[in-house]
């Protein structure tokens, strides 16, 4: 899941003052789990960790994404750089 947040923060994000990336695209719990063939309660338990450690936050209009505390956890150290997740054709990229 982080990946895949990294990704869309990268290709549609738009860059805050602050360094975060705004992923402004309404997509829901449902929605990930759909497109990772999860299950929701599987993509809330991920966004709670990631909601944790400040990668990531909700906003009313889409996602805020902190892309170097994403790319410094620890399930996707040294990953980020050589890989990519599709982003859904569902989200408009």
């Amino acid at each position: 899941m982080e990946l895949l947040f990294s990704n869309l923060a990268e290709q549609s994000g738009f860059l805050q003052p602050d360094g975060t990336h705004l992923i402004d695209i309404p997509f829901t719990q449902v929605d990930l789990a759909g497109h990772l063939g999860v299950t929701r309660q599987s993509v809330q338990r991920e966004l709670a960790g990631l909601k944790a450690t400040g990668s990531v936050s909700k906003r009313a209009r889409g996602w805020l994404v902190d892309l170097s505390k994403v790319a410094s956890s620890p399930s996707t150290a040294g990953v980020l750089k050589h890989r990519r997740v599709p982003v859904p054709a569902r989200f408009g990229l």
